[in-house]
């Protein structure tokens, strides 16, 4: 049975099993996420979970970061979960078609805030999350992605099993919470189609549900045994192809977190290599929006359907919005969390320059899909020039890879919107050394605005 097997590896890996790239990988990914939710804390999405938790109130068992608040470890998940993706510059793993961070570490980190567990033990945990997402996202993808959000629903799993390696479940114990997550699990697309704000939602609850299935199977509740692959479970529910050995073959030999990718631009991961192949082509030919008269943009046809918005209403769709990432490319140079903002989005250059560019679907760029998200990039200009760059992976894809100096550099960024310098120097030391920290709540304490 897949839960049994995937139980039985969560409860016996211990620190000391990890290789040293994962666990350094590990400690990128939670530096990571520390600064997509730090640097998420101003926005409304934020502050309505914010207000909602306060007036729910909880035990003070855990922290809200960065705003400080306590309450309890499911209503913490929860909040931390939906900021953490509000941003769109959280990590991804692309064949399991799915955000790793956001559900995993709210989770683990709940529960060892209220443990007052090591850093040994969090890093633990997380990477017990991230192995088992990510190896569910692989074996029902890329079709359970059209109707299903990956990160709502595999990320559910993840969270009960990083939330359970944390509380110390034992393997039957593991068996009942991913039981009891697979049966939450949910997460539907349809927010795209208007711009609502349902997506940091999604990782949020997964966050929240998967640790409520560890807490439950912590008193004894029983969850199904065979919730993955059983005849009305959650893979044969949600995915027309489904390849359920997969979950379990090789554990603790290959770890599907060394090709984790991480964003270094605002917006869907399907954006992010057209930004990158126009910043290279605007950087070296020097061009602005007045000397460009069309831009094409060759991609395959997921893209399309999932980023495509021609003319965003708001910032949600701007974020899934090829073009518009694509013109703040062009305007600004770069594609970061300034540039989607309402002035942006009204601004009248920019909407000139939004109908100058345009989507297509290429066959040869669809044959490397889901494996690679490649894209061209065609842009002609008022001088009847013409520049083209073909971008197969963007920068932070494990084929393009970033360093511990760029997730470094970016949490600066990120983190810096919101904290002092010191305080950002300090986490950034601490959660290189995590290994070497007796209680978690020394890094959360420096991640507090107050």
């Amino acid at each position: 049975m897949i839960s049994e097997k995937l139980s039985k590896y969560i409860y016996e890996t211990n620190y000391r099993d990890l290789p040293q790239s994962v666990i350094t990988l590990g400690k990128m990914c939670f530096l990571d996420w520390l600064g997509c939710t730090i640097a998420a804390s101003n926005s409304v999405t934020g502050h309505i979970f914010l207000d909602l938790i306060r007036e729910l109130g909880g035990n003070k068992d855990a922290t809200i970061i960065p705003y400080g608040d306590k309450t309890s470890v499911l209503n913490a998940a929860l909040v931390n979960g939906a900021l953490s993706h509000f941003l769109e510059l959280d990590d991804i793993h692309k064949k399991a078609m799915y955000h790793p961070g956001v559900p995993v570490i709210p989770a683990a980190l709940a529960i060892s805030e209220r443990e007052k567990l090591s850093g040994k033990e969090l890093i633990t945990a997380i990477i017990m999350g991230y192995e088992t997402g990510i190896r569910i996202g692989i074996a029902i993808n890329p079709s359970h992605f059209w109707f299903w959000h990956t990160t709502g629903t595999a990320g559910t799993f993840a969270a009960a099993a990083a939330s359970g390696k944390a509380l110390k479940l034992t393997k039957e114990q593991l068996v009942h919470a991913l039981g009891n997550a697979g049966t939450q699990a949910s997460g539907l697309w349809e927010f795209i189609e208007d711009g609502a704000m349902t997506k940091p939602l999604h990782p949020g609850k997964a966050a929240q549900n998967g640790l409520l299935a560890s807490l439950l199977a912590e008193k004894g509740f029983t969850g199904p045994s065979r919730i993955i692959e059983g005849v009305r479970g959650f893979g044969l529910a949600t995915s027309k192809e489904s390849n359920f050995e997969s979950i379990v073959s090789n554990l603790g030999s290959i770890y599907h977190m060394n090709t984790m990718g991480f964003k270094m631009h605002v917006g869907c991961r399907h954006t992010n290599s057209p930004v990158d192949g126009t910043l290279e082509l605007v950087n070296k030919y020097n061009l602005t929006p007045r000397d460009i008269s069309k831009v094409t943009i060759r991609t395959y046809k997921l893209a399309t359907d999932l980023v495509g918005k021609t003319n965003p209403k708001n910032i949600t769709e701007a974020k899934f919005s090829m073009i518009y990432c694509v013109a703040t490319a062009i305007k600004f140079r770069q594609c970061g969390i300034d540039e989607f903002t309402e002035q942006n989005l009204n601004d009248s250059e920019m909407k000139s320059l939004l109908n100058r560019i345009n989507l297509v679907i290429d066959d040869s760029l669809q044959e490397k899909f889901p494996q690679g998200y490649a894209s061209i990039v065609e842009i002609e200009t008022t001088k009847k020039e013409k520049y083209i760059k073909e971008t197969d992976y963007a920068k932070g894809d494990p084929e393009n890879p970033v360093d511990w100096n760029d997730i470094e550099n970016k949490f600066k960024k990120l983190a810096g919107t919101v904290l002092e310098q010191n305080k950002t120097e300090e986490i950034i030391s601490k959660v290189k050394s995590i290994e070497n920290i007796s209680d978690i709540t020394q890094i959360i304490l420096l991640s507090r605005k107050k």
